[in-house]
């Protein structure tokens, strides 16, 4: 995690180059170490990463949307 914490204080040090980012880095070490715990709650024995609920695919409003749209069907 030392890595991760030393490019997301300072990414372009930690980069040692001339590199252009938008990210210039998080100055609060809290912020950083909540981040770092939090992504190593991304794994696979994490039961709601694992299995996610399934979902049905009429629900997925932008796409049927649009395809109704798209094929003139206005129901």
């Amino acid at each position: 995690a030392a890595p991760l914490m030393n490019y997301m204080k300072n990414p372009r040090q930690t980069v040692q180059g001339n590199i252009q980012m938008n990210f210039r880095g998080i100055d609060d070490f809290q912020t950083r170490v909540d981040i770092v715990h939090y992504l190593k709650t991304l794994d696979w024995s994490n039961e709601k990463l694992a299995n996610p609920p399934q979902q049905s695919s009429c629900s997925v409003f932008p796409f049927n949307a649009i395809g109704r749209y798209m094929s003139g069907d206005s129901k």
